[in-house]
C-alpha cells in the first residue's frame, strides 16, 4: 500500500493505493469510509478493499478531510484529485480509466455523491490542474447515504448537544467561508444536484436508516435519465458495511438480515452490468 497526498494544508487527507499488478486492466473502486465527517471508520476500509479485490477490482481508499478540516469544497477537491490520480495513472495501476466507481458509506457516501454531481463544475477542480472531465466518476455505490442536510437536527436531535462537547463533530464543519458556494446546509443536499451528467447509481439502506432520502435520490435519477438501482432492506439494524461477514468484519455482527448481507454481491453484479463485464469471479483468479 502507498499513500498519495490530496491536500496541501491537511496531511491527513490522502489516498491509499491497494492496486495490484495485472496483465489486463480492471475496474477500480475508490472507497469512501463513513464516520460523520469527524472520523473515518475502520469497518468501511479494509473489509471493503478485500471484498472488491477478490471480485476483480483494483482498490483505493480516500481519507478525505474531516472534523475542523472538512469545510467544503475541500473534501470535493480531494475526491477530484483521487479520481484523477487513478485515471491519469491507469496504466501503472492496471485500471480501466472508464470504469472508476466511488463506493461510499454514510458521510463517505455523501462525499461521494457530492463529487458524482459536481464533477463537471469548476468548483470541483478549483486550484488544481485536473483537465475537464478528468475527475468524473463512472458510477457510484453508496450505502446508508445522507443526501439531505436541512433536516439533520430533526433526525438527530441530540447532535447539537454533542457538538457543544466535541467541536470536530457535526455538519456545521462542512460549511465553507464566504464565496465558497457552500455557506448553507442546502448547498450540501445532493438530491437537487442530480442531472443527466450524474453517473449511474447503486443505492442501498435498511429501513432503520432513514430510507426516504435514497428514495428521493433514485427518483431524481429516474427523472434525469440516470441509470440507478435501489435496495431498501427490511432490517432493524443500521450501518451494515460488511460487519455480517465473519471473515472480514472488524466487529462481527451476525444480526443483520440475510437480504441485507447480499448488498456486496448485488453491487458487483450491477457494476458488471453497467460496465458490460459479464464475467464470473473465476475469470479473475489468474490475476491474483
Amino acid at each position: 500500500m502507498k499513500k498519495i497526498l490530496l491536500s496541501e494544508t491537511n496531511p491527513d487527507a490522502y489516498m491509499e493505493v491497494y492496486a495490484e499488478p495485472s496483465e489486463k486492466a480492471k475496474p477500480a473502486v475508490l472507497i469512501y469510509p463513513g464516520g460523520g465527517y469527524y472520523a473515518l471508520s475502520d469497518t468501511e476500509r479494509l473489509p471493503i478493499v478485500e471484498f472488491y479485490r477478490e471480485n476483480g477490482f483494483q482498490t483505493f481508499i480516500i481519507m478525505y478531510s474531516i472534523g475542523i478540516h472538512a469545510h467544503y469544497p475541500d473534501p470535493l477537491t480531494e475526491g477530484s484529485k483521487a479520481v484523477w490520480e487513478i485515471r491519469k495513472n491507469a496504466g501503472e495501476y492496471c485500471v480501466n480509466p472508464d470504469q472508476i466507481t466511488l463506493v461510499g458509506f454514510s458521510a463517505g457516501a455523501h462525499a461521494a455523491t457530492m463529487l458524482a454531481n459536481l464533477w463537471h463544475k469548476d468548483i470541483s477542480r478549483k486550484g488544481t490542474d485536473i483537465p475537464e472531465g478528468g475527475n468524473r466518476p463512472n458510477a457510484t455505490v453508496t450505502g446508508y447515504t445522507p443526501t439531505t442536510f436541512e433536516d439533520f437536527y430533526i433526525k438527530f436531535p441530540d447532535a447539537m448537544k454533542l457538538e457543544l462537547g466535541n467541536p470536530e463533530s457535526g455538519p456545521k464543519n462542512l460549511l465553507g467561508g464566504k464565496e465558497s458556494g457552500f455557506e448553507e446546509f442546502s448547498s450540501m443536499t445532493t438530491i437537487g444536484m442530480i442531472s443527466k451528467l450524474t453517473p449511474p447509481a447503486f443505492l442501498w439502506k435498511t429501513t432503520a436508516d432513514f430510507p426516504e432520502s435514497s428514495l428521493e435520490y433514485a427518483l431524481a435519477c429516474k427523472k434525469n435519465g440516470v441509470d440507478y438501482e435501489l435496495h431498501i432492506f427490511n432490517d432493524d439494524s443500521r450501518c451494515a458495511a460488511m460487519e455480517f461477514d465473519q471473515k472480514r468484519a472488524v466487529n462481527y455482527n451476525p444480526n443483520f438480515e440475510k437480504n441485507t448481507q447480499m448488498w456486496p454481491e448485488m453491487s458487483v453484479n450491477w457494476l458488471r452490468k453497467i460496465y458490460n463485464l459479464y464475467v464470473l469471479k473465476s475469470a479473475y483468479e489468474g490475476d491474483k
